[in-house]
């Protein structure tokens, strides 16, 4: 359901990503609230998006989340170059009309098959040197259940460039065996369990961006990826004390205070 967000994602961490910012400034947010509902259909937004500061930086963070927020029944709709902001807004003029399209083809009819979507934004408390923002959303298609996305974005300020967990780990063997340690500690044991019963190999998310907060780094699996629907989308916090010695150089100046 996903595939038309992961093929832009791609393109605006690939393409968008990469250019670097003259001169930090810190970036301005504000919030949006959107509930609307139509027959038993309904759209919500609770998000904050850049408002202004480093046009580089600006620019990257609409890039990378913006197509995060469009549901499933507008992904092949959605043009890239929106901002967040302008992205909702497009969202709450097409999506209910999408919405009743796609069931109608579908031949899909009765309250079981209401859709809805939601998505919240915040932003986390980082090192000065960084903005980390998270979203949570879910997309409802009718059905047992929707599907969930978790995600961290974080930027450097400085460069005005999105950061990936590739970009500052230096040990990704130091840094698995770390990750199913704090999935170990953080979560019971029967999860554990289905996780080892699904996954032939345990590796690290495929979801490239990691989040920072006031108490360390924050690598985020989506479901399905390393177990069944039943365990969510796992999140794994990393203690800088524990990270740290993971990192490259790059890792640690930004953590630094």
């Amino acid at each position: 359901m996903k595939t038309g967000f992961l093929k832009i994602f791609a393109i605006a961490l690939f393409c968008g990503l990469t250019a670097c910012s003259s001169k930090a400034q810190e970036v301005q947010f504000q919030t949006s609230t959107v509930e609307e509902k139509s027959g038993n259909d309904e759209l919500t937004y609770n998000i904050i998006y850049p408002v202004s500061g480093d046009e580089t930086l600006v620019s990257r963070i609409n890039a990378a989340i913006a197509p995060a927020l469009v549901p499933s029944p507008l992904a092949d709709e959605w043009k890239e170059g929106l901002s967040i902001q302008e992205t909702v807004d497009w969202v709450k003029k097409n999506y209910f009309a999408a919405a009743k399209k796609e069931r109608v083809e579908a031949e899909m009819d009765g309250d079981m098959f209401a859709y809805s979507f939601s998505a919240e934004l915040k932003r986390e408390e980082s090192p000065k040197n960084v903005v980390t923002l998270a979203l949570q959303s879910y997309d409802y298609l009718g059905g047992a259940h929707g599907t969930p996305f978790v995600g961290y974005f974080s930027f450097d300020t400085e460069k005005g460039e999105g950061i990936l967990w590739s970009d500052i780990f230096s040990d990704e063997d130091g840094l698995l065996k770390k990750v199913k340690e704090q999935l170990a500690a953080e979560n019971s044991d029967e999860l554990l369990e289905m996780v080892e019963e699904y996954t032939e190999e345990f590796s690290l998310p495929e979801f490239p961006f990691v989040g920072f907060d006031k108490n360390g780094v924050i690598l985020q699996y989506q479901a399905y990826e390393i177990g069944p629907y039943a365990i969510g989308s796992p999140t794994v916090h990393i203690p800088y004390a524990d990270a740290l010695p993971l990192m490259n150089d790059y890792g640690r100046r930004l953590c630094s205070k």
